[in-house]
């Protein structure tokens, strides 16, 4: 499995016989196949020295030109595939000139996410199958939350308070990253999540005096995931023009109902800073994944409206420096606000 917003080494061992060492790649993103015909890129490297016993060939920044930024949506609770292009699939080849034994590795599942350092190389996704960091989330009883899961095979259901849901593997590459998810609505309490040996608790919060805003943002297994702002939203607008000072003056006279200083290319972009509340400590976690991610989206019943995380710092909180946990992030509308496209 790839991570493709960390670097991802392919090897190839070399012998003294080698002379250069191509890589051929070829990116499905539709359904899986062997196949390594019509490839997308194929590189080559030539051994620089006598002594060299490998050569190493870097990705990723080739991959992620083949994705599509596409999030996910239900108005009912389901377990859904995620849409095209937000998975991908590698198969890739090393053929050796000289000696060497070539190389054929084929179906390597591709994911939009990212390891951080102290993680080492070419990091993989968690041994529970669960593509969220954190065991427990408060959630808007009047929005939505998802749980991303890797379908690699491994499980054959997940369940929601003991309802089970099939996990079915499929050739659709799409399907490898499935969605539960959940119209909050449906549940009260607390919702118990399983897959396997491992859980999640979600607690249902149905806030009464602000209007709380789910936020869908790509997170570091490359998976959607959804964190609830409960507390006060508060909305502002930056405004940006141009402005030149006008001459009218016309046979030694001026009208007093002209501007002398005049406005134009005169447009604007609207943020907001939202609230979460009280949260868990590891929460810190999922405000980290949030301020990283490079696609953010307000959900709004389906209308999902694109917006930028403006913070360039945060700090972090913790339950003995600060006692109750509450997260402030600012974000920008990500268009203007008259249409300039």
């Amino acid at each position: 499995m790839i991570n493709t917003r960390s670097p991802y080494y392919i090897t190839a061992p070399v012998s003294t016989g080698t002379t250069s060492v191509t890589l051929t790649l070829k990116i499905n993103n539709l359904t899986e196949n062997s196949g390594l015909s019509a490839p997308q890129y194929s590189l080559t490297k030539n051994k620089p020295s006598a002594t060299t016993t490998f050569l190493d060939f870097e990705i990723s920044n080739m991959i992620r030109d083949f994705y599509d930024y596409t999030p996910i949506f239900s108005p009912f609770t389901a377990l859904l595939d995620s849409n095209d292009r937000n998975v991908l699939q590698l198969n890739y080849s090393l053929t050796y000139e000289g000696s060497g034994t070539d190389i054929t590795v084929l179906s390597t599942d591709v994911f939009d996410g990212y390891g951080y350092y102290e993680e080492g190389i070419n990091p993989q996704v968690p041994s529970n199958a669960i593509l969220l960091s954190n065991d427990y989330y408060i959630i808007n009883k009047n929005g939505f939350f998802n749980i991303p899961v890797y379908n690699d095979g491994t499980h054959s259901s997940i369940s929601v308070d003991g309802t089970p849901y099939t996990l079915s593997e499929s050739t659709d590459i799409k399907s490898k990253i499935k969605n539960m998810w959940l119209n909050c609505n449906d549940f009260d309490g607390t919702v118990q999540i399983e897959i396997g040996d491992n859980s999640i608790t979600l607690e249902v919060q149905d806030e009464c005096k602000y209007r709380p805003t789910d936020v869908l943002f790509l997170n570091k297994y490359g998976a959607w995931e959804i964190m609830t702002f409960f507390k006060a939203r508060k909305e502002s607008i930056q405004i940006e023009k141009s402005t030149f000072k006008n001459n009218f003056v016309s046979n030694g006279a001026y009208s007093t109902q002209k501007h002398s200083f005049q406005d134009y290319n005169k447009n604007a972009r609207e943020q907001l800073k939202l609230s979460s509340g009280y949260v868990p400590e590891s929460y810190n976690e999922t405000i980290r994944q949030l301020l990283l991610s490079e696609y953010v989206f307000l959900v709004n019943s389906g209308n999902f409206i694109p917006v930028n995380v403006d913070n360039s710092s945060y700090q972090y909180q913790t339950r003995i420096i600060d006692k109750l946990i509450n997260h402030s992030i600012d974000f920008n509308y990500s268009y203007d606000k008259i249409n300039s496209l």
